[in-house]
């Protein structure tokens, strides 16, 4: 994460703790997101579309925090896998070409090493990943992400991050 990210999603944690603050908050927090679990394991076995996704600019590795979340919900480890992909293309009536690994499908793959169906946390054991015909072997991935986090440093990045906010019309409003 670039430092301005960083520092709104630390900013935004401290804020949360701060209106709960003691070991009486931090329960409550707690005891909010187990119900947060719970209805969301009730609604899956409602028959309510589970999706995984997230509200935050993190993305990436929190996927595979979530998908834990999910089977700690009370889904299945393929009802997970599902959430991640048939359910969240058929979502954005995109199942004709993702969703599912299909003849004449976009084959965007993550090959892993390790099973999901035994253990949802093989998620991430990342081997290759197969995007728009190109294969990122674990050697590229890793390259990329060492790229990535030196993008989040630089100081150009910063520098454009920190103009892009302030000229934003949300800026303006706070």
């Amino acid at each position: 994460m670039d430092p301005l990210s960083r520092w709104a999603w630390r900013d935004d944690l401290q804020a949360t703790a701060a209106r709960y603050p003691g070991r009486r908050g931090q329960d409550a927090l707690k005891t909010y997101f187990e119900h947060g679990l719970a209805l969301t394991g009730a609604a899956h076995r409602a028959g309510v579309t589970v999706l995984v996704g997230t509200d935050t600019g993190l993305g990436g590795f929190r996927y595979h925090d979530e998908l834990q979340w999910l089977r700690q919900a009370g889904l299945s480890q393929a009802d997970v896998l599902r959430a991640a992909t048939l359910q969240a293309a058929r979502h954005l009536q995109r199942q004709a070409s993702h969703g599912s690994v299909e003849v004449g499908k976009a084959a965007d793959l993550v090959l892993l090493d390790g099973n999901p169906l035994h253990d949802i946390a093989n998620t991430r054991r990342v081997h290759a990943v197969l995007l728009a015909g190109h294969l990122y072997d674990r050697l590229r991935l890793d390259a990329l992400q060492t790229y990535a986090r030196r993008q989040a440093r630089s100081p150009a990045v910063m520098a454009r991050l920190l103009w892009g906010f302030i000229t934003s019309p949300v800026s303006a409003e706070l």
